[in-house]
């Protein structure tokens, strides 16, 4: 397991510094391969909840999501515990093991994104790309890959950008459109009788040797 990249970009500074440490720890501890990082792309982002109440200016609550796959996203209590990092960074990491139940499971429930409302002017970054990006979910559901496809972007820019706005509550989801159901397949032709074919060749064999009737 190895290539991961966590990133909190919007949390203060010692968060960040802290966070930085623990999975600095865990990926010698517990061998988890994932590695704090300062710029998008982004496996995994740590986010202040949107919902989370401002009392004194003190967070309440984060969030753990992996940008993308909305239903691995979990909510955690502030200031974060160190085992509760590093039991999900586990489980996540074994989600993404390519092959694995984890990841089926992921791609299977891979869901489509469009905005709520416009982004930010911290969020957009003052991003061309970004405002691209912001401007086509405006206007439908888009997956990561719809968005890399519409911008040019590589798959992780898209995704983790994604990410921002959903630990954001700015998307909304929608399910993934259905493939359509196949055609149903034109019966096979009954093959003729070989007993009657081979019947047939016989009889034709013995009228021209004289032997019809016989």
């Amino acid at each position: 397991m190895s290539g991961f990249r966590i990133g909190a970009p919007a949390l203060p500074a010692k968060d960040i510094a802290y966070i930085r440490a623990l999975v600095r720890l865990f990926s010698y501890s517990d061998k988890l391969g994932w590695s704090f990082v300062d710029d998008a792309p982004y496996t995994a982002v740590v986010a202040q909840a949107p919902a989370a109440a401002h009392r004194g200016g003190a967070t309440e609550a984060l969030l753990l999501s992996m940008p993308g796959h909305a239903q691995h996203t979990e909510k955690i209590a502030y200031p974060i515990r160190a085992d509760q990092l590093r039991d999900w960074l586990k489980r996540m990491g074994e989600a993404l093991l390519p092959g694995s139940q984890g990841a089926a499971a992921a791609d299977a429930g891979a869901l489509r994104y469009k905005l709520r409302r416009w982004p930010s002017v911290l969020q957009l970054d003052g991003d061309p790309l970004r405002i691209r990006m912001a401007t086509h979910l405006s206007r439908k559901p888009l997956s990561a890959a719809d968005l890399a496809g519409l911008t040019g972007a590589a798959l992780e820019v898209c995704a983790g950008f994604i990410g921002v706005l959903h630990t954001a509550g700015l998307l909304t989801e929608a399910a993934a459109p259905q493939a359509p159901a196949p055609a149903p397949a034109l019966a096979a032709p009954a093959p003729a009788s070989s007993a009657g074919f081979t019947a047939s060749l016989l009889n034709n064999i013995r009228r021209r040797i004289g032997l019809a009737g016989k």
